[in-house]
C-alpha cells in the first residue's frame, strides 16, 4: 500500500519467477504468472515420472520445469520466488533464496464473540462528491467512543430497500475485517460494501453488494 492508501502490485511482465512446489496452488500460480508475461520456472522434489501429468501442460505454456529437487542456481537467478503452501518452511534451499517476502499475521489483541464487518463496509458511503466523503471521514476520525479509545465510523444497513446509516465504534482490526461496537448494529444485519452500477444501452442499472 502506498502513501495515498492505494494498493500497488508488482509488475510481473518479463520478470523471472520461480514457483516452488507443484501442488494445485503452485500449478495455478505458475500458469497465472506465465499468462501475465513472466518467465516462469517451476521446481518440485518429485521426479519427472511422478509429474508426468503436469509437465506437458507446463511446457506447452512455455514454463521451464525442474524435477527431482531444487537447484540453488535456479533460485539465485530469479526476481521473485513463489512458494506453495505445501512446501515445508524448513526446506534448505529456501533459507538462502534472495529477495523472499513473507506475509505473517501476528496476534496483538483478541476478543471473543466480537461483531465483525468487512473493512469495505466501513469505507463505503452512498454516492457523494469526493470532498463530502473526505469531510465525513475526517469528522469520524475525530470522534471518540467515550470510553477512552476507539475510532468512530459508519456502516450502511439495507432495510426494506432503504440505506440506513449506523454509527459504530471500530475496535480490533486486521486487513479484511474489523470489530465494531455499538447498539445500532446487530448480528445478521446486511451491511453494504459497495455500490454497483452498470449501463446497458440507455438504461442504467444500479445495485448494492451486501455482506
Amino acid at each position: 500500500m502506498n502513501a495515498a492508501g492505494a494498493w500497488e502490485f508488482m509488475e510481473i511482465k518479463g520478470k523471472k519467477v520461480a514457483v516452488v512446489g507443484l501442488g494445485k496452488s503452485g500449478l495455478a500460480a505458475a500458469l497465472f504468472l506465465r499468462r501475465r508475461g513472466a518467465q516462469v520456472t517451476v521446481s518440485d522434489v518429485r521426479s519427472a515420472e511422478e509429474l508426468a501429468k503436469e509437465i506437458p501442460a507446463l511446457i506447452e505454456e512455455g514454463i521451464a520445469v525442474e524435477a527431482g529437487g531444487h537447484g540453488l542456481l535456479a533460485f539465485r537467478r530469479q526476481d521473485l520466488i513463489v512458494v506453495s503452501p505445501g512446501v515445508p518452511v524448513d526446506t534448505p534451499e529456501l533459507v538462502v533464496a534472495p529477495g523472499m517476502t513473507a506475509y505473517v499475521n501476528i496476534t496483538v489483541a483478541q476478543r471473543k464473540d466480537a461483531l465483525l464487518v468487512p473493512n469495505a463496509a466501513l469505507r463505503f458511503h452512498p454516492a457523494k462528491t469526493v470532498s463530502q466523503k473526505d469531510g465525513m471521514r475526517k469528522r469520524e476520525a475525530r470522534q471518540d467512543d467515550g470510553q477512552g479509545g476507539g475510532t468512530a465510523g459508519t456502516v450502511y444497513v439495507l432495510e426494506n430497500g432503504q440505506l440506513n446509516p449506523v454509527r459504530v465504534v471500530i475496535g480490533i482490526t486486521h486487513n479484511r475485517m474489523s470489530e465494531v461496537m455499538g447498539n445500532g448494529l446487530k448480528p445478521g444485519n446486511e451491511v453494504v460494501v459497495s455500490d454497483i452500477q452498470a449501463t446497458e444501452a440507455s438504461n442504467t442499472h444500479r445495485g448494492m453488494r451486501l455482506f
